[in-house]
């Protein structure tokens, strides 16, 4: 298979994919538009089976010419954002509070181009190949939940999987990469306080909700300083904190939330623990009740040793010696590693590094966020250099 020349023959196609998609952006559950385009596509280039999977997202399947073998599963994320375009393109948003943020339109197009040459040249290799388009990923709980308890992980059974993710950079055409942790998991912490109103001038006989609010997050900070290994990153940020009616009545009630980044699966557990703990001393203190609700939401991603030097090794063989940067894991969150954690399935998530276009690098969910479509055809070279390797 002559990789640069089967891109370079799709490349054109594939940019005008890319941008239907981005002048028609869908929110998370709503992409009911985006998946029948990807539907009819791929029906369109004679894979196997393509099917409708929980309402938005598609997911279909190719085997190779060449007999049976194992099963290799890449996954792409479809939805938008509710951002305002700011980026000036002739393609931009048609419309309003609507983009395609965080590059997943250009997702779509790569893994579009990478099925079509596939089905074009199905003789080439053995086993099978599922691509997974994903509804959903920008919204707990996730496409990918839904998803894998559909069984899109069975029938056939998923080997491994893949996946990558569009950042702006300095430099376009290489993809990022490592072994082990690569993106944050992100869970979502809702906290109700409920005390006793009563006259400022008499805070004795009343149980301030408010002053139990400031010294809950203040306490939680101890947990990432003296409960977790000092190794290991553990993230807690209140981001919200309402309590109180007027400046002379002790407040009654009082409402938090936080986000907890774990990179670390025990750390987030020891994390999720001590905020129960915590609640539970600061509210006998205070005489106030706590409510927590703890929503689960992406566990850390973590990257399979043999599955991220396969991807490495398979794009420096096939793109060259320098498509490759061992690079440093990601702060954002993404339910790929569901896939891998729920099933048991090694795997490897990478970066594509694609520039930025116009005056400056503004990154992923920004209004202005920008990327170069030449890099496309790296994402798609890496995904058939990993065919190549994976299922030879």
């Amino acid at each position: 298979m002559e990789i640069h020349r089967l891109i370079e023959e799709i490349y054109e196609e594939m940019v005008g994919w890319r941008r239907k998609l981005h002048e028609e952006p869908e929110l998370s559950f709503e992409e009911h538009q985006t998946a029948a385009f990807i539907y009819d596509k791929l029906t369109e280039f004679k894979l196997d089976r393509v099917d409708y999977v929980c309402e938005t997202a598609v997911v279909a399947l190719l085997n190779g010419g060449k007999g049976a073998g194992k099963c290799l599963a890449i996954r792409a994320d479809i939805d938008a954002l509710p951002v305002t375009e700011q980026t000036g393109y002739a393609f931009a948003s048609r419309r309003d509070g609507l983009m395609h943020a965080c590059g997943h339109d250009g997702h779509v197009a790569i893994l579009l181009a990478t099925a079509k040459i596939l089905a074009e040249h199905r003789d080439s290799f053995k086993g099978c190949i599922k691509f997974i388009f994903e509804h959903g990923e920008e919204k707990f709980p996730g496409g990918a939940k839904a998803l894998v308890h559909a069984g899109v992980m069975e029938h056939p059974h998923v080997d491994s999987i893949i996946g990558l993710h569009i950042v702006p950079s300095d430099e376009c055409g290489r993809i990022r990469i490592k072994s082990g942790p690569v993106a944050i998991g992100c869970d979502v912490v809702n906290v109700k306080i409920r005390g006793k109103s009563g006259h400022a001038a008499r805070p004795h006989e009343a149980h301030d909700a408010l002053l139990a609010s400031c010294q809950y997050v203040v306490a939680l900070q101890q947990i990432i300083s003296r409960n977790i290994d000092p190794k290991n990153t553990e993230i807690i940020s209140v981001g919200t904190l309402n309590a109180g009616t007027a400046v002379n009545i002790i407040a009654d009630h009082a409402r938090l939330s936080m986000n907890v980044r774990s990179y670390d699966i025990a750390s987030r557990d020891i994390t999720k623990r001590k905020l129960y703990d915590i609640a539970d001393g600061i509210g006998k203190i205070t005489d106030c009740a706590f409510e927590l609700e703890y929503v689960d939401g992406y566990e850390p991603t973590i990257n399979h040793e043999g599955v991220a030097e396969l991807v490495a090794d398979a794009c420096r063989k096939h793109l060259g010696g320098d498509s490759v940067e061992i690079g440093d894991y990601d702060l954002g969150s993404d339910d790929f590693s569901y896939y891998m954690n729920a099933t048991g399935t090694p795997g490897a998530y990478f970066f594509l590094l694609a520039g930025y276009e116009g005056g400056g690098r503004y990154i992923n969910h920004h209004p202005r966020f920008s990327w170069k479509e030449a890099a496309m055809k790296t994402g798609v070279g890496a995904y058939l250099a990993v065919v190549n390797e994976y299922l030879r």
